[in-house]
């Protein structure tokens, strides 16, 4: 029998590339005590995965 483990972590969208109607790409940061920490990049995005662009905001 073959197992697969999958763990989940969340994470911030610290960067969008192009427009946040139309990502490209994006970096994603954990949030340490001190900052913010890029830990990777997600793209080029598919048509399904730009559906999150409903639910990028503007920073504050």
């Amino acid at each position: 029998m073959k197992v697969k483990h999958h763990d989940s972590i969340d994470v911030i969208c610290a960067v969008v590339t192009a427009s946040h109607e139309r990502p490209r790409e994006l970096n994603v940061g954990l949030p340490p005590d001190e900052g913010l920490r890029i830990v990777g990049r997600v793209g080029p995005l598919t048509a399904a995965t730009k559906d999150l662009a409903e639910h990028l905001q503007e920073p504050t």
